[in-house]
């Protein structure tokens, strides 16, 4: 088995003055999860995934909170914010990603060290969790988590156009049609490690029908948001406009939007439909409904302004605790999407103009308001559907024109946590110092 171990050494330039942290850590099942997924989708993993120091377990990221030490816990947390990362290269121009020091890392006879460089300008605040990560997610754990570079597919038996899935519970899928209120499930074991059938590539879903919702409910794939709290919500607005607001239609104008919430139950299969709750949110300018711009993730409701340029936070347990954040000041800065993560908080997308240049960007955001985003222009982020319903895998869908139909595929997220190291007092980087994390991983054998 494999076993971690960190040394932090923090330098002030002024003074000479070192800090020196060392702590033992946890490895997580991330690398198993990522064998077993990529022989579900039949690749040869030697480029992903080994050597594991290197390619499953080469970057690094940097957190601000605790992490839950269990080796089940791969997923990027909700609740810890990210303060720095690093991948295998250099890097000097974004403010949070250090550089490998390539000549103080290498191979021993039981293992590996990297050694990663973060400049005075890099990855600066409170540090109090430091995990192993891939290769890709090292480089931007923030991209990572929209564009993951792992991916799989899944066709269709039955002829379902334009599929939007509802839920993802015990290696099934819940979905349904756009034309339909027919809810039907279909197996997708994304980790399971057998033999599969592959239809252009992609695995066959055999389904079968469970369920259908009363005709009030529109058939608009739009309107349906996972909770992943065993619900699903179908979310309208009662005051959508049909203005503009720099060429955005629609939204509410007048400063108290109203929708409808209607939980659905699907944790026991039932699909049992709730009372709808009509709530007035007073002093806030809600974009049009539509599936990018407002989802849920761990109880809150998140929602861009009518403006693009911000994001409401909605406490759907107490709907007058209500948070604006504006995630930029950049010239002509317009948000795009945003995406729960299952862990809690969301990924949104934004882009922006400097000069003659737009560039995109991506960003994450936590419910108490706290937000990191990309820092370095340029970073290009392909849009995904939201389908995010367990820690570790997104779906989304696909258009194939090639063979005219539509098809939902999966990617690994490739920000998880390999490793967990949890430092006993938080380490506190600040401008006037350079950090250098050394991390080794050893092979100990069995115990």
């Amino acid at each position: 088995m494999l076993k971690g171990h960190t040394k932090i050494e923090l330098t002030d330039v002024n003074t000479g003055e070192k800090t020196v942290v060392e702590e033992d850590n946890l490895v997580t099942n991330a690398v198993q999860y990522l064998l077993a997924f990529m022989n579900k989708i039949n690749r040869n993993p030697s480029n992903e995934i080994f050597p594991i120091a290197t390619n499953a377990l080469g970057g690094l990221m940097l957190f601000n909170r605790t992490l839950a030490e269990d080796a089940n816990n791969m997923a990027f947390p909700g609740d810890a914010v990210l303060v720095g990362y690093a991948d295998r290269n250099s890097n000097s121009d974004d403010t949070m990603r250090g550089s490998l020091n390539s000549i103080e890392s290498y191979a021993t006879d039981t293992g590996y060290v990297s050694v990663w460089d973060f400049s005075t300008s890099q990855a600066n605040g409170t540090i109090q969790a430091l995990a192993l990560t891939s290769k890709y997610a090292g480089a931007n754990p923030i991209l990572r988590q929209l564009n993951g570079d792992l991916r799989g597919s899944v066709r269709y038996v039955d002829s379902y156009m334009d599929m939007h899935v509802l839920a993802y519970k015990d290696d099934y899928m819940y979905f349904r049609s756009r034309s339909s209120r027919d809810i039907k499930k279909g197996r997708c074991a994304a980790y399971a490690i057998k033999v599969q059938e592959y239809w252009y590539g992609g695995q066959e879903l055999p389904a079968e029908h469970i369920a259908t919702l009363p005709s009030e409910f529109q058939t608009d794939w739009a309107y349906y948001d996972n909770g992943n709290d065993g619900y699903i919500y179908y979310i309208t607005k009662t005051d959508q406009s049909t203005s503009t607001y720099n060429n955005y239609s629609g939204g509410n104008s007048n400063g108290n939007a109203v929708i409808n919430i209607t939980p659905i139950k699907y944790s026991d299969e039932s699909f049992d439909v709730g009372a709808t709750q009509t709530v007035t949110l007073e002093n806030t300018f809600l974009a049009n409904r539509s599936t990018d711009l407002n989802c849920i993730s761990q109880g809150y409701l998140y929602w861009v302004s009518y403006d693009h340029k911000s994001i409401y936070i909605i406490d759907m347990s107490n709907y007058t605790n209500i948070q604006r954040i504006s995630v930029g000041d950049e010239e002509n800065l317009s948000l795009n999407f945003i995406m729960p993560l299952p862990d809690g908080g969301i990924n949104f997308q934004f882009t922006y103009k400097q000069g003659n240049n737009t560039y995109t960007k991506a960003g994450l955001m936590y419910s108490n308001g706290d937000f990191v985003r990309c820092s370095v222009n340029g970073e290009i982020v392909v849009r995904e559907p939201r389908f995010a319903f367990d820690n570790k895998i997104t779906f989304y869908r696909n258009y194939d024109g090639y063979y005219g139909d539509d098809w939902m595929g999966y990617r690994l997220r490739a920000a998880y946590l390999g490793t967990i190291n949890n430092l006993s007092s938080p380490v506190v980087k600040l401008p006037t110092q350079t950090m250098k994390v050394t991390y080794t991983l050893n092979n100990i054998g069995e115990v």
